[in-house]
């Protein structure tokens, strides 16, 4: 039988160690593998605030930008870009921002079904 998790436990859980994802697109001379963007695990409230940022303009280009600010992350956790960083993100490399942003989605409980919904509209 399953254990039954306590309020403790679920306080206390490690639920939110940062997932990495590859980006071949940013190999440089001499890296032997493809160097790694982390993505962090949202909190219930980070998700909400996400979500609301979809909103104010829901446009595909706009949704990956910034999920890839809202998401990346160093090893720690720790978010790298903020909301205003979004913009200047458009001028990189987009299969590399559309990767880590859809990841990023995916591990937080979007899935590919959200995702997919979100291309359609």
């Amino acid at each position: 039988m399953a254990r039954v998790l306590s309020k403790l436990d679920i306080l206390t859980a490690p639920d939110r160690k940062p997932v990495p994802v590859s980006v071949p697109e940013w190999m440089e001379p001499g890296d032997n593998e493809p160097p790694i963007v982390h993505v962090r695990k949202l909190t219930g409230t980070e998700r909400a605030a996400l979500v609301k940022q979809f909103g104010k303009d829901p446009s595909d280009d706009k949704v990956e930008r910034l999920a890839f600010a809202f998401l990346a992350c160093d090893e720690a956790g720790a978010t790298l870009f903020t909301d205003e960083d979004a913009k200047d993100l458009g001028e990189k490399n987009g299969a590399a921002i559309a990767r880590v942003a859809r990841r990023g989605l995916y591990v937080n409980g979007f899935g590919s079904a959200a995702v997919e919904d979100h291309e359609k509209n």
